[in-house]
């Protein structure tokens, strides 16, 4: 059986029965929470032996370390802080206005994790295929205004030497419908030109398996 001795917090004054052995070392009451350096009462150095109990009230009120006295309120709040935590991990954000934690990276705004990836590196040959599609539109764009300026002006001739022929009239629909029909590629096209040429002109990463 080891020996006890009455301690009194410096803070609360509180009187607390520890073993002998702990004289010297840091404990922290448990009233108030302050840690402070063992030192036994003058008074009352040794209390005596502290007998083990028996049965089920021993086994109720046994602490549990030997370090520390018998805690009725183990789930007593001690300090209170106010500090901003990640949602995520409860780690303390590195300020008010940090929006990414730096512990798992869990983003504040969009409420979600950032994770890392391996990726392959991107060579040129990935810049080429990815822009093709935007170079190939680009020229159909052109084409087609060099079809619509041959529709207006390289029939214009034709169309008034031929005014009495009864086949003008299907160069004149040609003139307006291929007009019409090479808007509407052009307007495709060069609007998926812009977004691939301007837009997003780098190709997406190809993440690693």
């Amino acid at each position: 059986m080891a020996e006890a001795i009455l301690i009194a917090c410096p803070e609360c004054n509180k009187q607390l029965r520890m073993p002998a052995h702990l004289q010297g070392k840091k404990i922290r009451c448990k009233a108030c929470g302050h840690t402070f350096t063992a030192r036994a009462n003058d008074k009352d150095e040794e209390v005596g032996p502290v007998a083990p109990a028996k049965g089920k009230k021993a086994a109720a009120g046994k602490s549990p370390h030997p370090d520390f006295e018998r805690d009725d309120t183990p789930y007593t709040v001690l300090d209170t802080d106010l500090a901003i935590r990640c949602p995520h991990c409860a780690a303390e954000m590195e300020s008010e206005e940090a929006v990414v934690c730096i512990h798992c990276g869990y983003n504040r705004l969009d409420r979600e994790r950032h994770k890392t990836k391996k990726t392959y590196e991107t060579t040129g040959m990935d810049y080429f295929l990815w822009l093709l599609p935007g170079i190939v539109c680009a020229l159909v764009v052109l084409a087609g205004a060099g079809f619509i300026v041959f529709l207006i002006l390289g029939l214009k001739d034709v169309v008034e030497a031929n005014k009495e022929a009864w086949w003008v009239f299907g160069l004149k629909a040609m003139q307006v419908w291929g007009t019409v029909i090479s808007l509407f590629i052009m307007f495709f096209s060069g609007r998926f030109a812009i977004k691939r040429l301007i837009f997003h002109p780098v190709p997406p990463e190809k993440e690693k398996l």
